[in-house]
C-alpha cells in the first residue's frame, strides 16, 4: 500500500512564492484527514512497479492438519468418515479493512462448475466457473469495523446424465502471516484433498498516511516525507522501526530528486523512512508536476508491494483553484475531492 506525491516548483527567474503540497490519498471520509496541514485532493489508487510473488502455473499447496482461523488453532482430520461441522472460511474484521481474493488453482473434476461466492457481509457470486479462471482477482470495498468476511464455493457436477450440486463440504485455511491466507475448498467431500479451488486472501486493515514537513517549499528547498499507518477505524500508529518502503518518482523527474541517506535517485526500493525530496533550482517551464509513489514493502515470505497515492505540488501560485488542478492532472482520475485550508 502506498501514497503518491505531486510537487510543483516555481522558477527562480520569477518571483519565488510558497508552494502548496497537495496530499491525495484514497481513504474513507471518516478517516482523520485533519492531521494533514495541506490542501488535499483524494485521488485513485496508483501502483508503482508492484512486485508480485513468483509461482508456477499450477502451484502445489499442502495444508497441515492444524489450521488457523484467526482466534486459535483448530485440528481437523482428512478421514472422510468425520469432518468438523464448521469449516467455512470466515474472517472477523474488528478494525474494518479491505479484502483481496485471488484464484490460484483448481483440481476440480471434469464436467464440473465451481462458482466463487461472497457470503458475508453481503451475498453475491464473485465469479462463475472459478475453476476455469486461475488468476482472477477480486478486491472488496472498504469494510467498516466489526464486520465478518466469508467466501465459499457452490459446485455443479454432471455424471452419467445426473447433475449433482451443493456448497463446499469444508475448507482448510493456511495462515501465511501479515494478514495473508491460503484457502483450499473441498467440494463434494469424496476425497478431502481441499484442492477443488485454492485461493489467496489478503486482509488490509490500514492505509499508508503520508506526512510532509514543511508543507510549503520553494525551488532548491527540501521536504521531509514520512509514512504512518492510518487504520480503517481512524487510529493512527507508527510503522515499526526498520520497516522498508518503496519511493519512486512517476512523473516530473527533472523537477527534483529523492534523497535516502547518502544516496540520491528518482527511485528507491527497500529503504527506511524518512525520504527527502529536494526541489530543483530551476525548471524547464513555469510549472512542473511531479508524482511520487510511496509503497509499503511487506516483510513476509511473499514480499508483496501495496501502493496508494499522495500528491505534493510545487507551483508559482500558492494554491491553484480546483478547475486548474483538474486540468493539470487530466491523466489522474479523481474519485472524490476534499479541501483543507
Amino acid at each position: 500500500m502506498g501514497k503518491g506525491l505531486v510537487l510543483k516548483v516555481p522558477d527562480k527567474q520569477n518571483k519565488l512564492s510558497k508552494v502548496s503540497l497537495l496530499v491525495a490519498f484514497a481513504f474513507l471520509i471518516f478517516l482523520l484527514s485533519s492531521l494533514v496541514p495541506a490542501q488535499v485532493i483524494i485521488k485513485e489508487k496508483v501502483e508503482i512497479n508492484p512486485q508480485k510473488p513468483l509461482r508456477g502455473e499450477n502451484p502445489i499447496i499442502t495444508f497441515p492438519d492444524s489450521v488457523y482461523y484467526g482466534s486459535g488453532n483448530k485440528t481437523i482430520t482428512k478421514n472422510p468418515q468425520y469432518q468438523s461441522d464448521n469449516l467455512q472460511s470466515t474472517f472477523p474484521l474488528p478494525e474494518g479493512g479491505r479484502i483481496t481474493v485471488e484464484i490460484l488453482s483448481s483440481e476440480a473434476a471434469e464436467n464440473s462448475k465451481l462458482d466463487l461466492q461472497l457470503r458475508q457481509p453481503t451475498q453475491e457470486t464473485l465469479i462463475e466457473y472459478a475453476n476455469l479462471n486461475e488468476g482472477f482477482t477480486w478486491i472488496s470495498p472498504d469494510y467498516f469495523g466489526n464486520t465478518s468476511f466469508e467466501i465459499g464455493i457452490y459446485w455443479y457436477w454432471e455424471y452419467e446424465g445426473t447433475l449433482y450440486e451443493g456448497s463446499e463440504s469444508g475448507a482448510e485455511v493456511l495462515f501465511l502471516g501479515s494478514g495473508e491466507y491460503y484457502i483450499g475448498f473441498e467440494a463434494a467431500g469424496d476425497d478431502w484433498d481441499y484442492n477443488e479451488l485454492v485461493v489467496r486472501v489478503k486482509i488490509e486493515t490500514y492505509l499508508p498516511l503520508v506526512l510532509i514537513d514543511p508543507p510549503n517549499i520553494s525551488t532548491g528547498e527540501t521536504a521531509v516525507v514520512t509514512v504512518r499507518k492510518q487504520y480503517y477505524d481512524g487510529r493512527i500508529e507508527d510503522f515499526p522501526e526498520g520497516q522498508l518502503f518503496e519511493f519512486g518518482m512517476i512523473e516530473g523527474c527533472a523537477a527534483g530528486v529523492l534523497i535516502s541517506g547518502p544516496d540520491t535517485s528518482n527511485y528507491f526500493n527497500g529503504v527506511t523512512q524518512p525520504v527527502i525530496f529536494e526541489a530543483a533550482d530551476s525548471l524547464e517551464s513555469d510549472e512542473e508536476t511531479v508524482k511520487i509513489g510511496v509503497g509499503v514493502v511487506e516483510q513476509n515470505p511473499l514480499a508483496k508491494m501495496q501502493t496508494k497515492t499522495n500528491v505534493l505540488t510545487q507551483t508559482k501560485n500558492r494554491f491553484r483553484d480546483e478547475k486548474n488542478t483538474d486540468a493539470k492532472d487530466d491523466d489522474i482520475k479523481l474519485e472524490d475531492t476534499k479541501k483543507i485550508l
